[in-house]
């Protein structure tokens, strides 16, 4: 089975509970849309505990962006004590901009690590894309019927394959005549949809960094459907709760 979650920032007791949950399979995979590290008190166990799973694929946030902008030209002996005097003045704007966006922690853990430890991490962040393309066996028409429902159809539901095109933000500037190879970096990274925004015609886009309360405004944090995109962020680190879905039947997990 084929699962995405984005929007963990640091929530690594909420991550484990969701894989409780799912019950996750060394078959199935699992995305993660983005936003791992930052405002949450847990960011880089939650990057290390990422990077021991051969069945989870990140994608680059804009969260991870920032980090990677911060410390990959840091020497790897850099310590909390140390680093006024290892970060250029050229780096301090981009440090400060991290720092005012959640990433002290994510620093402060960072910092901490030997050295190896540092090395393998930055290798794995500079291993997230910028998007994934997934395609599925589609059964979400028959996921509210019943046995006696799927019965009365005298036959077994035909499965068609859907195709998902997996990214942290959408695409900003969104264009169907634009090949994906065309978009910038910050083009994954910041876009805000809202329930007028439409993409694809042909392909689902799945996506988080906009929490879903900000598009349907005040209703209740889940995930979000529209005819062109599917929104899974339902602002986990503001207090509302991590959104895990299972792209084969739509089924949608939560932790509150």
């Amino acid at each position: 089975m084929t699962y995405v979650i984005s929007d963990l920032h640091g929530c690594l007791d909420k991550w484990q509970a969701m894989l409780e949950q799912i019950k996750l399979k060394e078959t199935d995979m699992l995305f993660v849309l983005g936003d791992v590290v930052d405002r949450g008190p847990s960011p880089i166990p939650l990057l290390l505990d990422l990077m021991m799973r051969p069945n989870v694929f990140p994608i680059l946030g804009n969260h991870e962006c920032s980090m990677l902008l911060c410390v990959q030209d840091l020497p790897l002996d850099t310590t909390l004590q140390n680093l006024p005097q290892r970060v250029s003045k050229g780096s301090l704007p981009s440090l400060r901009m991290w720092m005012k966006n959640g990433g002290r922690t994510t620093l402060e853990q960072y910092l901490a690590l030997p050295c190896d430890e540092k090395e393998q991490l930055l290798n794995y962040l500079q291993e997230f894309t910028l998007y994934e393309s997934v395609t599925v066996k589609d059964a979400t028409p028959y996921r509210n019927m019943t046995r006696q429902q799927l019965s009365a159809l005298k036959q077994k539901p035909v499965l068609k394959d859907r195709t998902y095109l997996l990214t942290h933000s959408g695409l900003l500037h969104f264009s169907p005549e634009r090949d994906l190879e065309d978009y910038q970096l910050e083009e994954f990274l910041s876009d805000r949809p809202n329930l007028d925004s439409r993409y694809f015609a042909d392909q689902m886009l799945v996506l988080g960094h906009t929490p879903t309360p900000l598009i349907r405004k005040d209703q209740q944090p889940a995930i979000l459907f529209t005819d062109t995109y599917i929104d899974i962020d339902c602002g986990c680190s503001f207090d509302g709760r991590l959104g895990c879905l299972r792209l084969e039947d739509w089924k949608e997990f939560y932790v509150e």
